[in-house]
């Protein structure tokens, strides 16, 4: 599961999981996260991401995102 980690000054607003279309009854379909993020600030912000399934210790894999908000 990704999970953000980094603290960012954009708020937080949802997330979601979206699966892949695939036939009905198919199990282990990809997909992938949506995260919406609230400012009303122009800036460049980082965020920080990283996967790790619940019963791992480390994360087995991490990202990092630059957003550009020009005009809240």
């Amino acid at each position: 599961m990704w999970t953000q980690v980094s603290p960012s000054t954009l708020e937080s607003a949802d997330s979601e999981y979206i699966v892949n279309k695939h036939p009905e009854g198919m199990t282990g379909v990809g997909g992938c996260w949506m995260w919406q993020f609230n400012t009303n600030k122009a800036a460049n912000y980082m965020i920080s991401f990283v996967y790790k399934r619940s019963w791992e210790e480390s994360a087995i894999q991490r990202a990092e995102i630059e957003v550009i908000v020009t005009d809240p």
